[in-house]
């Protein structure tokens, strides 16, 4: 049976050095919103009910935003726009409209759509070419999502700022989670740490693949998520979602962006 120390050891470390870790944020929101879990499993539900758009090379890139008539709109336990009365009064005594645990809940709902999308990518573990499904397959897809959402944060300014720090924790925290859950009791601050400069080394060749241009960003996809392993070539169609997924991000709304209000096309592997 393959290592929990062999499998993680699959992505190598390329980052130069790892960003301070941030403080996590400790409030009622954060343990409340902490089920991400739970939250995935509801967004998968809503959309193998509901006629998700299917990624497809012809399509013209288009909003992510969900509408609030979608039935994955319903996953909100307490649909702020529609309280009213004493109940809206309570829920603002207790600070439940205040910017940072909007940021809280939204932050878990992004994540929870990052986690949903990175699992549902079948058909890179179908076909003659498949990678196999480890931990550190899934691991680089999550980094590749959570880059995508954090670039389009970028545009927010400081409210952008802050509501990425919240989002990225639960990214943290959900890592902690998977680490443990794989059965690994030593060392684990050490694996943490070599995952957070993995995650820190793809977004910063993602970065640059995009500003050189060209070829680039399927080496740097080819590298990170198919390990070197094969021919170049196999990470065509994987570069293909990711630049019709960035060019759909660029035309979503920062305001569903933040809400969690989002949902990734089915990546189909062609």
């Amino acid at each position: 049976r393959t290592s929990l120390r062999h499998r993680l050891a699959m992505h190598r470390v390329r980052a130069s050095s790892l960003a301070t870790t941030s403080s996590r944020i400790a409030s009622p929101d954060a343990r409340a919103c902490a089920t991400y879990d739970a939250v995935a499993r509801a967004r998968a539900m809503a959309m193998t009910s509901s006629s998700a758009r299917a990624f497809s090379t012809n399509a013209k890139p288009a909003s992510l935003e969900i509408v609030a008539s979608a039935p994955s709109a319903s996953i909100d336990a307490v649909p702020e726009r529609s309280s009213s009365g004493w109940r809206r009064a309570a829920l603002a005594l207790g600070g439940y409209f205040s910017s940072e645990s909007r940021h809280v809940r939204g932050g878990a709902k992004l994540y929870a759509e990052v986690t949903r999308a990175s699992d549902a990518f079948d058909a890179l573990y179908d076909g003659a070419d498949a990678l196999e499904r480890t931990f550190a397959t899934r691991h680089a897809v999550v980094c590749l999502h959570m880059w995508m959402c954090l670039g389009r944060l970028r545009k927010d300014g400081e409210n952008g700022k802050d509501f990425s720090q919240i989002f990225y924790d639960a990214f943290q925290d959900d890592v902690e989670r998977r680490v443990h859950a794989e059965g690994v009791r030593v060392r684990v601050r050490k694996w943490l740490q070599d995952l957070e400069r993995t995650f820190y080394g793809n977004a910063v060749s993602y970065d640059k693949a995009l500003e050189l241009g060209g070829l680039e960003l399927v080496k740097a996809l080819h590298r990170n998520v198919f390990d070197g392993q094969g021919e170049e070539k196999r990470a065509k169609a994987l570069e293909r979602y990711v630049r019709h997924q960035l060019a759909s991000l660029a035309l979503t709304s920062s305001e569903a962006v933040m809400e969690g209000r989002i949902t990734f096309a089915p990546y189909e592997g062609r």
